[in-house]
């Protein structure tokens, strides 16, 4: 019994250093990086030829290591639309859309970067909404990737837009009985712009045949 006793009991030393080890080892830091794309409308924006789409891209580092840099670029599944069309702008850091570096980003740090897609230098357009693809890599002290995050956008192609006069807020939700009436303003606005030999543009006047149109939900 007796030896039973010391030979149990190295056992139940390592026991509880095994347990010790279990418990006081750190969890591992982890990279993580948060995308948000805001537009005219969702993921839309909208632009005439010779005009410019924007968006806002923000970028948080929601992880617990921080980032040596952030790069962002953008690319479009169309040839004829290149990134050299895309600007980027951030807290003063401006690049075209084959690559901006944004510097550093540590732990629960956000960026906002400003994007301008313009139509035209080239780009044909053979619908009216283009997809473009915004990609945002953060990179480690050692140049590798930490995170990596792509977000779609679409540029939607036209010379006028349209919308209830609340917008972006909802306008007022009214119960329909029968012989009831509301009134509610559509907005038609012209966006067209035409290039100036200067480089800037203007508005322009449109043809455009525009028909509003009413469909209730049952």
């Amino acid at each position: 019994m007796i030896s039973n006793r010391r030979q149990a009991l190295p056992f139940f030393v390592v026991l509880l250093m095994v347990v010790s080890v279990f418990a006081f080892t750190p969890a591992s830091a982890a990279s993580s990086m948060l995308v948000t794309l805001d537009a005219d409308n969702g993921i839309y924006s909208f632009a005439s030829v010779n005009g410019s789409a924007e968006y806002t891209v923000t970028i948080t580092n929601d992880g617990d290591v921080d980032f040596a840099e952030v790069a962002i670029s953008a690319s479009f599944v169309d040839e004829t639309w290149r990134p050299e069309n895309v600007s980027f702008s951030a807290s003063g850091n401006e690049g075209n859309g084959t690559n901006l570096l944004l510097g550093p980003l540590v732990s629960n740090a956000v960026i906002q970067v400003q994007v301008s897609v313009t139509v035209g230098s080239g780009a044909k357009v053979y619908f009216a909404q283009v997809p473009m693809d915004i990609s945002i890599e953060a990179y480690d002290d050692d140049g590798g990737v930490a995170a990596s995050v792509s977000e779609g956008a679409i540029v939607c192609v036209t010379n006028w837009i349209a919308y209830e006069s609340n917008f972006p807020n909802q306008p007022t939700i009214n119960t329909f009985n029968m012989g009831d009436s509301y009134d509610y303003q559509i907005v038609v606005e012209n966006i067209a712009v035409t290039k100036n030999l200067d480089n800037t543009t203007s508005p322009m006047p449109i043809r455009d045949h525009i028909n509003v149109q009413y469909s209730g939900i049952s």
